[in-house]
């Protein structure tokens, strides 16, 4: 996989524990022009690559963990919506419950979310800033943090067991 280290939007970013909410999670990324058109170079998708760097759970019951890509006019703070700002793409909602018997936590090194970046003439203008939001639902988090980037690769590993050379 091919990173580009300015395009890093999170880099073992620690998830807000003290609330549920919507929270811009980590740096935006300045795209450089007020319209830049598509990330990434004519015909070659870019894709947004998230991953679990430290145990994601629940401070206590049910919880939940969305992600969604944004772009906004300005640079971003604190505020998950600022004016102007517009959604992308959205993952699904992922299961953070500590509930007993629960297996939900997501451990360290999940490849949580990776998704090819919708061409700008198929969807929404792209504004300058670009950052990720995270959605924090149910209870707060206990626990958490993530990496993200946009690259133009995903690694697509497979483990298999020792000494085997094929899959299967």
């Amino acid at each position: 996989m091919i990173t580009d280290f300015l395009m890093n939007l999170a880099d073992t970013q620690a998830l807000k524990t003290s609330a549920t909410g919507n929270w811009l999670t980590g740096a935006t990324v300045d795209l450089g022009k007020t319209a830049p058109g598509d990330i990434g170079q004519a015909g070659r998708p870019a894709y947004l690559y998230v991953v679990v760097t430290t145990d994601i759970v629940s401070n206590s019951g049910a919880g939940t963990l969305g992600l969604r890509l944004i772009t906004q006019p300005a640079e971003g703070t604190a505020n998950a919506a600022p004016s102007g700002a517009v959604n992308h793409v959205q993952s699904p909602f992922f299961d953070t419950s500590t509930a007993v018997g629960a297996s939900n936590v997501l451990p360290a090194g999940t490849v949580l979310w990776r998704v090819a970046l919708p061409q700008a003439a198929t969807l929404k203008a792209y504004k300058r800033h670009l950052g990720l939001v995270t959605a924090i639902g149910g209870n707060h988090l206990a626990s958490g943090a993530i990496s993200a980037r946009i690259t133009f690769g995903v690694p697509e590993n497979v483990a298999y067991a020792d000494g085997a050379n094929t899959p299967a």
